[in-house]
């Protein structure tokens, strides 16, 4: 199991191009305090982001395809020319702000 202060080691990611995929499902987020969240920013210019996440955290996600693309965050999918959208669980563990200019963003459990 990695401990959630492992993910805070994770940097805001600025990608230009490519896809990319950020793999939480074996995190333990349980001894996370929602008054200080996790955070993680991805932000890609062309591709896509996937973010895998454990069934138990609580999050918050606000996710946008700043030109064109498709956003899914869980069972929602919204797409065309700049779409965004946004979840959030009751008390956060995590928080996280994903961009792609062109591309795909989908979040799953």
């Amino acid at each position: 199991m990695i401990e959630a202060s492992q993910v805070e080691d994770i940097p805001t990611l600025i990608l230009e191009d490519g896809a990319y995929i950020l793999d939480l499902e074996d995190v333990d987020f349980s001894e996370v305090d929602p008054s200080d969240p996790v955070e993680v920013l991805v932000d890609v210019d062309f591709g896509s982001i996937e973010v895998r996440l454990p069934e138990d955290v609580d999050v918050q996600v606000e996710a946008d395809a700043n030109v064109a693309g498709a956003v899914r965050l869980f069972d929602d999918q919204v797409d065309g020319f700049s779409p965004g959208d946004l979840f959030e669980d009751d008390d956060p563990q995590l928080i996280l702000g994903l961009e792609v200019d062109f591309g795909d963003i989908e979040v799953v459990r």
